[in-house]
């Protein structure tokens, strides 16, 4: 099949990378932020709109904190931060670099980086790459697929490596914890150390970041197999050539249903996938400047949200597939704490009072299947409830039946198991001449006491080993 190009002259790109950091050291992280110049983002600050942008970009502050109904605002936008909520610290990096892959070498520029702190020790690293002067698109989506590759693992990932400033990167993650933020990795939560897994994020999905980007052509008209090309990341084959994971063009319109929003149809398009979310455009520069300002502002937080979402129903998912449920009475109850703390505060339907901005959302929750996660954690919920009053209730029985036991024999002794001979100095020879009765009475008095015995010791292991538990969890964690 011919694949049709089309001529771009830029390609702006934000890749967002999440990560799990440790609660104990979140003061800490904030400080290395700072001292790295990364700068707490203040809506109110009005000389930041047009900071960390390129070029001529300007963001609307007033337009951005009116996007968003009040009770998400006040997350995203906290004003100090001891508060509750979404933390976005910003630095302007502004490098130059070059991706060199097997079929084209593509020259970049990073204008800027935000750290996110979010709820749940959820952070987010989002770069901003931009991919300039005339070039085929084909180019710039390739220039995307191997940018956001942390960690290559397939075939097709193989052979790219950057040059920034005469250094050479084998991925971007290289970058961050070289140059970018080499005090970074300290503060990550290393999950093999805490469950039985290999990775560092075992909740990120095939070791890429994911992508927002905005293309603007020189003209053309947008066909189905070039949406369908950016929402899968598809740029250059092997050969060279413009390339399509796909053959059948029954599939990319079926494909193209699903994924692409057509409101500003034919001019601009807009796809959201779960590799990346794309708005293409060829509009005259004046409206250009406008769609990058609500690329930078309200789609970025749109996207911000709802990945949280995502990475947050993942993380929540993979730690009750982890639990070991004799053990983990501390985790059981802390994945509880989150999940309700979490549906309570942070999770809602709606975000954006406008419709533009409520259609997107519907594409994220849509592509990122939020709806079927948040339904999968509620019954997680209702099942770790239901487990744990199943145990309790365990528990209370068997307690209960040997209550039983020696109250019945207590009972029947009319509430005396004490033998004349135990008093004073106990004569233990007088033991073979006992009776049944007075067996009886010798075996459940001394059972009794060490089963209370036993009892006491079990509730005070159980007691500070779940301390313990939890004091190294959150070391951990």
């Amino acid at each position: 099949m011919v694949l049709p190009e089309l001529e771009i002259n830029h390609a702006y790109f934000t890749f967002i990378f999440p990560f799990n950091f440790r609660q104990l050291k979140r003061d800490e992280l904030i400080e290395e932020l700072e001292k790295n110049d990364f700068t707490l983002f203040d809506i109110e600050n009005e000389q930041l709109q047009d900071k960390y942008y390129p070029e001529d970009i300007k963001i609307s502050h007033k337009e951005l904190g009116q996007f968003f109904y009040p009770f998400i605002e006040d997350k995203l936008f906290p004003k100090h931060e001891g508060k509750l909520g979404f933390f976005r610290y910003s630095k302007e990096i502004k490098l130059t670099g070059e991706l060199h892959t097997p079929t084209v070498t593509t020259a970049f520029d990073i204008h800027s980086m935000d750290v996110w702190l979010c709820p749940a020790n959820i952070g987010m690293i989002a770069t901003r790459v931009v991919v300039k002067g005339d070039r085929e698109i084909s180019e710039a989506i390739n220039f995307a697929h191997f940018f956001r590759v942390l960690e290559p693992q397939l075939e097709e990932e193989m052979g790219a490596y950057l040059t920034i400033n005469g250094e050479l990167y084998d991925t971007f993650y290289s970058l961050i914890k070289l140059d970018l933020l080499p005090f970074f990795e300290k503060y990550l939560v290393i999950y093999k150390d805490v469950v039985q897994y290999g990775g560092s994020v075992p909740f990120i999905e095939d070791e890429r970041m994911y992508t927002t980007g905005c293309l603007l052509t020189n003209g053309g008209e947008v066909d189905e197999t070039l949406l369908y090309r950016l929402g899968q990341m598809d740029g250059y084959g092997r050969d060279g050539r413009p390339f399509m994971s796909t053959t059948n063009i029954e599939y990319v319109r079926r494909y193209i249903q699903d994924h692409v929003l057509d409101r500003w149809a034919p001019n601009a398009y807009t796809i959201t996938s779960n590799q990346a979310h794309m708005h293409i455009t060829n509009e005259k520069q004046a409206k250009l400047l406008n769609s990058l300002g609500t690329f930078y502002s309200t789609h970025y937080y749109t996207v911000i949200i709802y990945y949280f979402y995502k990475i947050i129903l993942l993380k929540l998912s993979f730690e009750h597939s982890e639990i070991e449920w004799e053990n983990d009475k501390v985790i059981v109850d802390e994945l509880i704490k989150e999940i309700m703390k979490f549906s309570s505060q942070y999770y809602f339907d709606e975000v954006a009072v406008r419709s533009e901005g409520r259609e997107i959302s519907t594409m994220l929750r849509k592509q990122f299947r939020i709806t079927s996660q948040y339904e999968e954690i509620k019954k997680t919920l209702n099942d770790l409830y239901r487990t744990l009053e199943d145990q309790a209730d365990e528990r209370l029985n068997d307690l209960l039946f040997i209550l039983t036991i020696f109250t019945v024999i207590s009972g029947i002794y009319g509430m005396n198991l004490v033998i004349e001979d135990w008093g004073g100095k106990i004569d233990w020879a007088k033991a073979a001449h006992y009776s049944l009765f007075d067996w009886i009475a010798f075996v459940v008095a001394l059972s009794g006491i060490g089963l209370s015995f036993l009892l006491v010791c079990q509730l005070t292991y159980r007691t500070i080993s779940r301390r313990i538990k939890k004091w190294i969890r959150q070391r951990q964690m």
